[in-house]
């Protein structure tokens, strides 16, 4: 026997802020893999904002996703 036998189980999706997620994204850059990469605002609120998507529970739609990739494109190309 089971502790799940005849139990309701609720779907629990855990909230991340946008403050948190940018502590997470800061926190980053202090990783090995990213020491090397120059540490920049609009690269690091990109990364919050996946962050956020992945704890709140992702996107929406692939169109969602795909206007999400434009605009970090579109933010990283400022800095080339």
């Amino acid at each position: 026997m089971s502790l799940l036998d005849d139990a309701i189980l609720e779907e629990v999706i855990p909230d991340i802020t946008e403050e948190k997620a940018l502590e997470y994204a800061v926190i980053a850059w202090t990783f090995e893999e990213t020491m090397n990469i120059k540490f920049d605002p609009i690269l690091a609120k990109a990364f919050a904002d996946i962050i956020s998507a992945i704890i709140n529970g992702g996107f929406i739609s692939p169109e969602e996703f795909n206007e999400f990739v434009e605009q970090v494109k579109e933010a990283l190309g400022e800095y080339e």
